[in-house]
């Protein structure tokens, strides 16, 4: 919902390839009281290490497995997929979400400490016992991918020079790493700029796109005259728009219908964007605006490349394509110019870590 890759798309607008968009992770968090899911550590949830205590709407466990007690918890994707399932075939809370039952000490002893220690929050702020009832939640998205293309150097193959901490692609098939990763990753891409610098020539600045990209932003924070749509306007439509296809079900309806409407907010909204404000002086809502730029087409691609991958792998499952093919064992990479854009398989290089 706020994902706005202002690094990753300001290297698009000027000709950087863009992978792992369609990549997204998620987590079970409380949907009431209203508000308290804008930040997990404020919260109660759930994850694939707790898939003995989450329940569906009739109060059953739906994700035990007796052949298999480990199922659900050596796979997160097929952990997420199956809660999302659920929610799909009607399973789910009336709020689009399932239930966690922490009324035993073995629960509660078993669920992270960020969550354990908001039980006498919950309880003594707002009046809900997670030891007696269930606790309702929902999937949030917790992490959202989309990075520039990088060699097996974790530098863009188009900018030498240009180091990823996340490298695209660099995990192939299986999406880009997660928070979880970002020491390893980081340390790598950090290193592999260290060597590049020691015999790296430092060419040439062009100031004709500073200049230019200077009065792209300058056009943004004047354009009141012009424009009769606030920034928040054309945020939420943003994020509804994607919101409504970027779950963990993708349906092809809903990935064409966001599509359709994403590409309507660029065509109509976004040139209506005004600044209440001209000033230079901290101007949040200025920022918002820029944001929005790169937050319409992080959207754009990401659903773009959803549609085009037709299987299910990752997170995510389509419907329409319930099982992971061969066919896309690799990388979709996405080009092109806002609005229009050209996709391609990438094949990338394998990378020992040792």
């Amino acid at each position: 919902p706020d994902n706005t890759s202002d690094l990753e798309m300001s290297a698009f607008r000027h000709g950087a390839l863009i992978v792992d968009s369609e990549w997204t992770d998620y987590d079970l968090i409380t949907v009431y009281p209203t508000g308290i899911s804008c930040g997990y550590p404020a919260g109660l949830g759930a994850d694939s290490m707790s898939v003995g205590y989450i329940k569906d709407r009739n109060g059953d466990l739906f994700l035990v497995d007796e052949d298999d007690p480990l199922k659900y918890q050596k796979s997160r994707s097929l952990f997420l997929q199956t809660v999302g399932q659920c929610i799909a075939d009607g399973r789910g809370s009336d709020a689009g979400g399932v239930y966690v039952d922490y009324s035993t000490e073995e629960a509660r002893s078993h669920i992270r400490y960020f969550y354990r220690r908001n039980i006498d929050l919950f309880r003594d702020t707002f009046g809900i016992d997670p030891t007696s009832d269930l606790i309702e939640c929902g999937l949030e998205m917790i992490e959202h991918q989309g990075s520039i293309l990088t060699d097996e150097k974790a530098m863009s193959r188009e900018f030498a020079g240009l180091f990823c901490a996340r490298g695209g692609g660099m995990t192939g098939a299986a999406g880009s790493p997660g928070v979880s990763h970002n020491y390893l990753y980081g340390n790598y891409a950090a290193h592999c700029a260290a060597e590049y610098a020691k015999t790296a020539e430092l060419g040439e600045l062009d100031f004709a796109l500073i200049e230019a990209e200077r009065e792209r932003l300058e056009a943004i924070r004047t354009n009141a005259a012009e424009g009769d749509l606030r920034p928040v306007a054309i945020r939420r439509a943003i994020q509804k728009a994607a919101g409504s296809a970027m779950g963990i079900i993708r349906t092809t309806e809903a990935l064409e219908a966001a599509r359709d409407e994403l590409a309507r907010i660029r065509r109509e909204d976004l040139p209506r964007q005004a600044v209440g404000s001209p000033s230079l002086a901290y101007n949040m809502e200025w920022k918002e605006a820029i944001e929005n730029y790169n937050l319409l087409t992080i959207a754009e691609l990401s659903v773009l490349a959803s549609l085009t991958r037709e299987e299910s792998r990752g997170s995510y499952l389509r419907p329409e394509f319930p099982e992971p093919s061969d066919d896309w064992a690799c990388s979709l990479a996405i080009g092109g110019t806002e609005g229009s854009y050209e996709t391609e398989k990438v094949e990338m290089p394998v990378v020992d870590w040792e």
